[in-house]
Formats: structure tokens, sequence, C-alpha cells
């Protein structure tokens, strides 16, 4: 549901954070919400679940982030390395065709697929991808270098995220009525 003005917000708030917080032992933390989840119990996986109650959109926009940042490395000469996400953190049980669209971007074939299976991806979560690729290319001016809006790098940014913006998990107990949480 978060068009470009918030996906744009998300990645300024998360540049100033960076720029703001720099102390001479480095960066404080910064915290960028909740994300308000239940736990749904397993049978057989040892890894935990979590329904996504409140923070979907914050949660699904820094997803793609991911997937581009991911995307970017790959596709550019760099020795930064971001192996270490192969597996996506995010699924929707009830709209395939999202999570479908997520696993195209991550596996970094989407374009090739993009023209035969258009009919099973989610247009919202391609343009939100494609916003995130416009801002990132603003703000850390991709193809111009000279012209840099940033005053931090990409792999700088990439840094800071990955290390010290952090996301508060709330799980809300079995029996809590979500009716009357909110």
């Amino acid at each position: 549901a978060w068009g470009n003005e918030e996906i744009e917000q998300l990645i300024v708030d998360i540049i100033d954070a960076q720029v703001n917080s720099k102390t001479p032992d480095g960066h404080k933390n910064y915290y960028l919400g909740t994300l308000v989840v239940f736990e749904r119990p397993q049978q057989s996986s040892k890894q935990k679940v979590f329904e996504v109650i409140d923070g979907q959109q914050r949660f699904t926009t820094l997803s793609l982030l991911i997937i581009y940042l991911k995307n970017y490395f790959r596709s550019v000469v760099s020795d930064y390395d971001m192996s270490w996400y192969t597996v996506q953190n995010i699924e929707f049980e009830s709209r395939p065709k999202s999570t479908e669209t997520l696993e195209l971007l991550l596996s970094g074939n989407f374009e090739t697929y993009e023209h035969l299976r258009k009919d099973k991806l989610n247009p919202t979560i391609i343009n939100g991808y494609n916003s995130i690729k416009e801002v990132m290319e603003n703000k850390f001016n991709i193809f111009n270098y000279e012209n840099q809006q940033s005053n931090i790098s990409i792999q700088e940014f990439c840094d800071y995220l990955f290390k010290y913006v952090q996301i508060a998990r709330v799980p809300v107990r079995d029996e809590t009525d979500l009716n009357h949480y909110f």
C-alpha cells in the first residue's frame, strides 16, 4: 500500500539517522518502529513463523529494499557481499502473486520472466521495487557519482542498514482479540 512518498521517506529517514547518529565510537542504533506479530504454531519446522499483524507495509518495503540492494551489487563490479540473503523473509499466504513476484525479484531473473508471467505478478510489489530503485539511484546517484545527493556511499548505507537499523518485534498472546488490540 505504500507509494513513492512513503518509500522515499523511509529511505531518507535511514540516511538521516545514519548521518546524525555518528559518534566517535561509531553509530547509534536507529529504531524504525514496531512489528506486531503472532507466532504461528509449527508442526515440523524448527524455524519460527510469525504472522504480521501491524507493520506489513514497512516490512515489505524493507524486504524489497534488501532485494534491490542484492540485485544492485550483483549487477555491478563490487566486493560488497550480500550472499547471506538467499531466501526471502516474507510470504503472503493469501496472495500467491505477491510471493511469486518477490521470489522472481530476489532470484535476479525478474526481467527474464516479466513478459512471460505478467498475469502471475503483483503490480503493487513491482511498483514498490521500481520506486526503491528510483529513490536509490537518485539519493546515491548511481549513474553519476559526481552529483551524489547523499554524503555516504551505497555501501556505507548498507553497512548502517544491516547493523544499526532495528525493528522491535512485539508478539501478541494467543488469546489476544486483535479487534480490541487496535
